[in-house]
């Protein structure tokens, strides 16, 4: 079965764009880090209030 180019150009279209918009925010939260010198990941970790009776 072989595909028309229409459907050939639309399937890579859905694709590509299906791709940035995965990428996009992963790209951006890293691009936020690498500007504001941040990194979440070597902090210690979170504390937790714990009520003992």
């Amino acid at each position: 079965m072989k595909l028309e180019q229409s459907t050939k150009k639309q399937i890579i279209k859905n694709a590509s764009l299906s791709l940035l918009l995965y990428i996009l925010p992963i790209a951006l939260m890293f691009g936020t880090f690498a500007i504001t010198g941040q990194r979440p990941w070597e902090k210690s970790g979170i504390r937790i209030n714990r009520k003992t009776q």
